[in-house]
């Protein structure tokens, strides 16, 4: 899963729309709670202006990833936690992209 994360934020990097993030529990243990993450990892989705976000329960896979993202065709925050955020760092955490 690690490895598919790290590709999906490498695809996505240049996206003006998607971002790709995680953010790690140990550290913002208030983000991870505020979002009902309990366990790990946990993919949230958010499409753009959404509050709440959705689980993500398809496949982790780096072909599934990227469907489900083209499928949506939405703006993204997620948590890996990895974290599918349009703004990751706004709620403390790093997008995965380098």
């Amino acid at each position: 899963m690690k490895q598919a994360w790290e590709d999906l934020g490498t695809e996505y990097e240049a996206s003006s729309s998607v971002a790709i993030g995680d953010c790690d529990c140990t550290q913002h243990q208030s983000v991870c709670s505020k979002h009902g993450v309990s366990g790990y990892p946990t993919i949230k989705y958010w499409n753009a202006g959404d509050k709440e976000g959705k689980k993500y329960s398809g496949g982790r896979s780096i072909s599934d990833l990227k469907k489900f993202v083209e499928v949506r065709a939405v703006c993204l925050r997620v948590v890996s936690f990895p974290l599918l955020a349009t703004n990751p760092r706004s709620v403390g955490c790093r997008t995965t992209s380098r």
